[in-house]
């Protein structure tokens, strides 16, 4: 994993674990099929990490300044039948206003901080949560132990994610 994150930060293109791995030729020991599921099966919990992530982007912000928050939903194309969460969506690159083009992938919500870092002259969003979209097609939450959660729209998605956010920093102001 560590090899993946120094890819990650080498890169300047798309951040695919392929990508990422390129780009950190020097220290990628291991055939690139080693890394490709590194995080599927890695055991942690989630957001307990993106806890540690927040506070540590968290450092590089102000105390008194306002946090700016981003959302985004982004489409990842995907296909097959053990993908799991897999539906088809509206891809915003190939659509135009006249013509939608849908696309079967998993949509993720994803929120991020924008930071001034200050060896970039941009500034940069660095995602902090995420979360899978699932279409009101595919039902009821497959997980067991949880009975009857209702559908969520990515809105109520990035409602939870801020709720959360503030609940990890309430004294901190925010604009999303």
């Amino acid at each position: 994993s560590c090899v993946l994150l120094r890819g990650a930060i080498l890169s300047n293109g798309s951040r695919t674990t392929t990508e990422c791995l390129r780009n950190a030729w020097p220290w990628a020991t291991k055939h690139f099929s080693s890394y490709e599921n590194v995080l599927s099966r890695a055991k942690m919990n989630e957001l307990k990490m993106a806890r540690i992530l927040f506070e540590m982007v968290l450092r590089l912000v102000d105390k008194n300044a306002v946090i700016e928050l981003i959302v985004d939903e982004t489409l990842v194309r995907r296909y097959g039948p053990y993908v799991y969460g897999v539906s088809m969506h509206r891809d915003a690159v190939r659509s135009t206003r006249s013509n939608c083009r849908m696309t079967s992938g998993n949509m993720w919500v994803v929120m991020a901080i924008a930071v001034k870092l200050p060896f970039l002259e941009n500034v940069v969003a660095l995602p902090i949560l995420s979360s899978l979209y699932k279409s009101p097609k595919q039902g009821k939450c497959e997980r067991p132990g949880i009975k009857d959660r209702k559908h969520r729209t990515p809105m109520e998605l990035a409602k939870l994610m801020f709720m959360t956010v503030y609940r990890w920093a309430p004294d901190r102001k925010y604009r999303l």
